[in-house]
């Protein structure tokens, strides 16, 4: 009974949402294989959505089957996300089936579900004739090296697939050089085909966002309304400059943080100090897994990201400092207590795209 309840609360939220925040609302709600029916039954009757994301939900086979069921009426459907669930085989087998009946997709995560072999070739074979998908995820899936190896031979007749993912599985050079080269060769492709502006022509009847640049970058007082616009502007040009191959294949749905300081004694007064672009974390099994020197990156989220590379420049600034090294644009001041500062008249801050995920936005 709960787990329906969670399934209608979902759909609630489906239904006050726009078609686009499906990918992000309706993650790690415990809907299980009773709330994913729930959902499945939304989508047959619903209004068309571009992407569901029904991620960290315990959804094992017969959730996926229901899911399958409705993806032929979902054909305005781009992007699926099923990752951190409890597929295995028989519910990867069921999604696989669906996909020629959702010709629209672009992008399907099943990472981390305990595919294993035989789910994840399952899942290529389908994808390898699919006449639109650009990105699969298959990351933690106990995928053996010769299954990755089957994996690129499937897949390498694929015409549209550009981005394959298959961390924390056994990929040997030879198979990574395999996907290289169809993947390489598709993304070739496309970017010819639409002047190298790969999403554009998918996106024409969708509308568009418009930034200002320079409006947005001209100097306003920390406090108003226009400098939080002068700050979001220049994080998300800060982004388009260094990670434009990420955003042209995005369709969108990033979710993006920033550091940026304000210095009104610096030449360049407001500037990104660190940016990171992500919505993912480490599954348990493979933080279990990684040993107790903790070698992995765990926690992929923008905000944590941006945190770690600022981080960096703090502990770079500090170095640089003790072994009397110049130091660039410095953000910190030593004191006498062997304590580092701000400089005077700085301060610092936070960006994100988007409002945080889970119990941190339900306030």
């Amino acid at each position: 009974a709960a787990r329906r309840l969670a399934g209608r609360l979902a759909v609630r939220a489906l239904r006050a949402a726009r078609p686009t925040d499906g990918a992000r609302i309706v993650g790690n709600r415990g809907l299980g294989n009773e709330g994913a029916e729930e959902v499945a039954a939304y989508l047959e009757t619903s209004p068309p959505l571009s992407a569901l994301g029904l991620q960290h939900n315990g959804i094992g086979p017969l959730g996926a089957a229901a899911v399958a069921a409705a993806l032929p009426r979902s054909g305005a459907l781009r992007e699926l996300l099923l990752y951190s669930n409890e597929l295995g085989a028989d519910g990867a087998a069921a999604i696989a089936a669906a996909l020629p009946k959702a010709p629209a997709l672009t992008a399907l995560d099943v990472g981390s579900n305990g595919l294993g072999d035989e789910g994840a070739a399952v899942v290529a074979d389908s994808v390898a004739v699919h006449g639109s998908l650009r990105e699969l995820h298959l990351d933690y899936n106990g995928i053996s090296s010769q299954g990755t190896g089957n994996l690129a031979e499937i897949l390498s007749a694929s015409q549209t697939l550009t981005s394959l993912w298959l961390h924390g599985n056994v990929v040997d050079e030879a198979t990574s050089k395999a996907i290289e080269e169809f993947t390489g060769r598709n993304r070739s492709k496309l970017e010819e085909e639409k002047g190298g502006l790969m999403e554009a022509a998918d996106h024409d009847d969708e509308p568009s966002v418009i930034i200002d640049v320079p409006e947005l970058l001209k100097s306003s007082p920390p406090g108003a309304c226009r400098f939080a616009d002068r700050v979001a502007g220049l994080a998300i040009v800060e982004y388009l400059k260094r990670c434009a191959s990420h955003a042209a294949g995005a369709r969108g749905q990033i979710v993006m943080a920033a550091f940026l300081l304000h210095d009104v004694n610096a030449e360049e007064t407001l500037r990104v100090v660190s940016l990171g672009v992500g919505t993912k974390f480490m599954p348990r099994d493979a933080a279990l897994a990684d040993g107790p020197r903790r070698e992995r990156v765990r926690d992929s989220h923008a905000e944590i990201l941006a945190r770690r590379g600022f981080l960096r420049v703090l502990l770079a600034q500090i170095r640089a400092m003790l072994q009397g090294q110049p130091c660039p644009s410095p953000i910190l001041v030593a004191n006498a207590g062997g304590r580092y500062t701000l400089r005077e008249g700085a301060t610092l801050h936070l960006y994100v795209s988007t409002a945080p995920c889970g119990l941190a936005s339900a306030g």
